[in-house]
């Protein structure tokens, strides 16, 4: 079997899933080399390209099965108007279901709460 030695079209500009990276027929290997960089754990992302706020709040709402971008993260996604103290914030909050502890990660600002399925979307392939 032939592995890509780039990262595949669909991942080449925005933050993924170890799992989608796996499925896209990158090896583990790949995906701890120089192509990709490590934003936090289960995720990674294109090595040197710089990310929008979409693209890195993407895979981290999805590493965790249930997990949503919220609070002042999700009202700048939406391009709610904010103060400026809040839309300029790096981090990115992360809502995890009830059950399930806040995420601690890097760049992640964790919550937890009980999340209704008519309380969420996607938007720009980001659970909101």
């Amino acid at each position: 079997m032939r592995y890509p030695k780039r990262l595949p079209p669909h991942l080449s500009g925005t933050s993924f899933a170890v799992a989608e990276g796996l499925e896209a027929g990158l090896t583990g290997k790949q995906l701890l080399g120089r192509s990709v960089r490590v934003p936090s754990r289960g995720v990674r992302g294109p090595a040197g390209a710089e990310l929008n706020l979409a693209a890195r709040g993407r895979a981290l709402s999805w590493v965790t099965p249930g997990s949503v971008v919220s609070h002042s993260t999700a009202a700048r996604l939406w391009g709610f108007p904010l103060p400026a103290w809040l839309g300029n914030d790096p981090a990115v909050h992360i809502t995890r279901p009830g059950t399930l502890h806040a995420p601690r990660r890097r760049e992640v600002i964790g919550h937890s709460a009980l999340l209704h399925p008519d309380e969420t979307t996607v938007h720009d392939g980001v659970r909101l």
